[in-house]
């Protein structure tokens, strides 16, 4: 979106659209049923999270959604400032509100906003519930094609109304995903006979491949590149797709997730990738660990839940994001804590990439893979029944890991890289803002994190044995080791994704203190910005009376 000064166009709109009218007072338009800007947010984010995990995305799409939604939410700061850098741009917005509207409250009916366009079904029903009139994007803003004056003059004759404020940003939004790289709108797919990425005429499904992987293993029944089983040479060592069940007689066999991310897709933060060390693995004396963690892990209750909570990265988010807001709550404000999450989300954003180029440059082959071609062996192991306390004989060619395998190959782990970008980013956000390291909350038990436990939702915290990482570096241990303990990697793609990741912490603290441009904030923590009050609020057609 164009920036801008004084100019004769923004002085041909406004002499178009009449005089600016004056801004709002917040105490008359926040909505009375709608929690603080804390506990709002927070809502939101968590019925987010659940959509996703209901819809069963796959974690670089996660990824990828949950930093769209940051970056707006970094913007609605920005707007609302008189300092912070825009996160989407890198660069200061258009415009700004006036000081009298730059407060948690303002910047949070701009999120809400934002969060109807970004998840619609997630974010409907806490709106409604709150009376938060959302508004259909402003064909006027549209209309500007994307020139900052010329919103800023929409947005300025309706008294800098937040919610216009987010489809400003929503508009910023869909022309950085035009350009991300992640295909994420469906724009492109790939011609392997051209061997190029070439525009997607019809039937275009939203993050195709546009680097042209395709599977280099046999297909099962296919003659092995060995004649010895335990051998595995050549084709072999490639990743070759999982069959998976659906249900009761349907299955399908596994594309490679979102194999084009590491190469095409723009970092955030990282101006060079860094290379995994080749891990040379011995892939019978791994899948023998394999089989054997598994046996281990069947009569382990807790390991169980951990990979089970590890595996889904929107629990480990939650995990870290609440002990956050819960261990600092007297100093961590509204503003700096959404500055956290813009940092968390960029490093969280190039850990997947980084990942993700290692495993299609290596392209190895998953333990499951090997092990089924061991046929008719016995093993004594996981038979598959996650109830089960006891390891039971059963035939290599029925092996399966403790959870799903994911569809993406085997070295180096996404998990480890992940969870060491954000151990690394939230020590170094508490040392540098608060002199402290994180004391990160249990998970499940008495006084420990807990969701969904009473119903059937599919995202589930600390419903099952509890465990407590006390800290970040323990967080991240555990994220790691617990996809050796479930059987879906060799040992070391632990150490290859903490290998790529490394770094990343720093990257995305200099990047927030960037974005945060020496602002000290307008309105600070919520304690010395209490819920504004609105006397006359009788006298507006309704609680959120923004038609001016």
């Amino acid at each position: 979106m164009q920036s801008h000064s004084a100019s004769p166009l923004l002085a041909s709109i406004v002499s178009f659209f009449g005089t600016v009218q004056a801004s709002y007072d917040v105490g008359c338009v926040y909505p009375t049923r709608m929690p603080d800007p804390f506990q709002a947010r927070g809502i939101l984010a968590r019925a987010g999270s659940e959509w996703q995990v209901v819809k069963k995305f796959e974690t670089p799409m996660v990824v990828h959604k949950s930093h769209v939604f940051t970056l707006g939410q970094g913007a609605c700061l920005t707007y609302h400032d008189e300092n912070v850098l825009n996160p989407i741009t890198g660069q200061s917005p258009a415009f700004r509100t006036p000081s009298a509207l730059q407060n948690s409250w303002s910047r949070m009916l701009c999120i809400a906003q934002l969060g109807r366009f970004v998840f619609p079904e997630a974010f409907t029903p806490y709106l409604q519930e709150w009376n938060f009139p959302y508004l259909p994007m402003d064909p006027r803003l549209e209309a500007c094609g994307g020139d900052g004056a010329c919103m800023e003059v929409v947005v300025m004759n309706n008294r800098y109304d937040p919610r216009l404020i987010a489809m400003v940003i929503w508009i910023e939004l869909q022309e950085y995903l035009e350009t991300d790289g992640w295909n994420s709108l469906g724009k492109y797919t790939y011609d392997y006979e051209q061997g190029t990425m070439v525009d997607c005429t019809a039937n275009c499904a939203p993050y195709t491949d546009t680097y042209g992987y395709y599977p280099k293993n046999n297909h099962p029944g296919e003659a092995s590149a060995s004649p010895d089983k335990y051998t595995v040479i050549g084709k072999d060592m490639h990743w070759q797709p999982i069959m998976e069940v659906i249900e009761d007689g349907s299955f399908i066999r596994q594309e490679h997730v979102a194999a084009h991310i590491g190469f095409n897709a723009k970092p955030a933060l990282l101006q060079e990738f860094k290379n995994a060390s080749d891990p040379m693995y011995d892939f019978k004396a791994e899948a023998d660990l394999v089989v054997e963690r598994l046996k281990e892990t069947t009569m382990d209750e807790v390991m169980k839940e951990q990979i089970k909570f590890f595996d889904g990265k929107l629990a480990v988010r939650v995990l870290i994001q609440s002990s956050l807001v819960d261990k600092l709550a007297s100093m961590l404000t509204f503003e700096d804590y959404l500055l956290f999450l813009v940092g968390l989300s960029s490093a969280e954003h190039d850990g997947v990439l980084a990942a993700w180029r290692e495993k299609v440059r290596y392209d190895l082959v998953r333990p499951t893979t090997v092990i089924h071609r061991w046929n008719d062996d016995v093993l004594t192991t996981f038979n598959g029944d996650q109830m089960a306390t006891m390891p039971e004989e059963i035939a290599a060619r029925d092996f399966q890991p403790f959870i799903r395998v994911m569809p993406h190959a085997e070295y180096p782990s996404g998990s480890s890289s992940l969870c060491t970008a954000y151990a690394e980013f939230t020590d170094l956000f508490t040392q540098d803002m608060y002199g402290v390291d994180l004391d990160v909350s249990p998970v499940g038990g008495p006084g420990g994190i807990t969701l969904n436990c009473d119903n059937d939702h599919p995202m589930k915290i600390g419903c099952g044995a509890s465990f407590h990482v006390r800290n970040m570096t323990e967080l991240a241990y555990v994220c790691g080791e617990s996809r050796l303990w479930g059987g879906m990697h060799f040992t070391a793609a632990v150490a290859g994704g903490i290998e790529v990741s490394t770094g990343l912490g720093q990257l995305g603290l200099d990047f927030m203190k960037m974005i945060k441009n020496g602002s000290d904030f307008t309105s600070t923590a919520l304690s010395a910005d209490p819920r504004p009050s609105c006397p006359n609020r009788r006298n507006l057609r309704g609680e959120f009376d923004m038609v001016f």
